[in-house]
């Protein structure tokens, strides 16, 4: 099957499974960095190197899922971290098990990856984990009063409504959530990684400030259309260049490996329409000097606002021990 091939491989897979075509590209990974986890994208699924390969057939299987069943971009405002979190931790199982009612065979691919973890562990990735086993893994017991609740609440919707009301898993989620945040379950965003390896991280649930309507409406506004000059237009490639950048964390002083991805498409060249003349306009040439630049201020001994050259200067004068304004705090 798909175990033996690589990237072309399992982006076919990801188009058998969910009907949509997909991309698949890897990812690089350092022994430095925090594990990576897969970036499912509109087009992309960005699979870790490192991962396994069963792993890898798990990943693809629950990218699809995700297409066929879940809503992207939801929006997180009101949402704290930990309950985005735990309901799409739950939203994770649900669309695997809908995924699993079509195609059965996917089932193994998923148990075989949760049943990794164990019972052990109190911290907020080792809870997520064992409540994400216990949602799949019928003849596995956990002890822990809160994976106990979570099983129990998720069944009881289940047993009422089936896997397909996403709702009602949500508000279970954010009862849950709250009753982490009531077990004083401290959650770090800084080195946080989803516990199963083949689940991607949850960013294409939602929708952020980075990933926000006016950013998707200029990432997916289209080109204008070149005039036809004769000439055939280059080829444009069908999938874009991935570059991963490192980012300094200055609250835990780490260099996160990896932690940007930026993708580079390249886009068509479009002609550039001719200005419509406009009654009134006046050349910018025109215009006198005192209303085309506004007048530079320069040094002020006073006033609401701070110079930054002057705030420069003061800092590089802390630097050498030769600070001498005392107005500065």
């Amino acid at each position: 099957m798909a175990e033996g091939r690589g990237a072309a491989g399992l982006a076919l897979l990801l188009r058998a499974l969910s009907g949509q075509v997909g991309h698949v590209q890897w990812m690089d990974e350092t022994p430095t960095a925090p594990a990576l986890r897969p970036v499912l994208t509109d087009t992309h699924l960005l699979l870790p190197e490192a991962l396994h390969a069963n792993d890898r057939l798990a990943a693809v299987a629950h990218a699809a899922a995700h297409r066929m069943f879940s809503t992207p971009h939801q929006p997180a405002a009101g949402l704290r971290p930990i309950s985005q979190i735990v309901i799409a931790s739950l939203e994770d199982a649900r669309v695997e098990h809908l995924l699993a009612e079509q195609l059965p065979g996917a089932r193994r691919w998923f148990l075989r990856g949760l049943q990794q973890h164990r019972a052990e562990g109190l911290g907020f990735a080792d809870l997520l984990a064992r409540m994400s086993r216990a949602l799949w893994d019928e003849g596995w017991v956990d002890p822990n009063p809160w994976v106990h609740k979570a099983r129990d609440s998720v069944r009881e919707v289940v047993a009422t409504q089936g896997w397909t009301n996403a709702a009602a898993l949500r508000r279970v989620g954010a009862v849950l959530a709250n009753d982490l945040g009531q077990m004083r379950v401290r959650l770090d965003l800084a080195t946080y990684a989803e516990p199963t390896a083949y689940r991607d991280d949850n960013s294409w649930l939602w929708q952020h400030e980075a990933t926000s309507t006016d950013a998707q409406a200029l990432e997916a506004a289209p080109a204008n259309p070149r005039p036809d000059s004769g000439q055939a237009a280059p080829a444009i490639p069908e999938s874009p260049r991935i570059w991963t950048y490192p980012e300094w964390d200055h609250r835990t002083h780490h260099l996160r490996a990896n932690w940007c991805t930026v993708l580079e498409h390249v886009v068509g060249v479009a002609a550039c329409p001719p200005l419509q003349h406009r009654e009134g306009a006046t050349p910018l040439l025109r215009l006198p000097w005192a209303r085309r630049h506004r007048q530079r201020v320069r040094r002020q001994l006073h006033g609401e606002a701070l110079d930054l050259e002057a705030c420069v200067r003061f800092a590089a004068d802390r630097r050498q021990g030769s600070v001498d304004e005392p107005r500065l705090f």
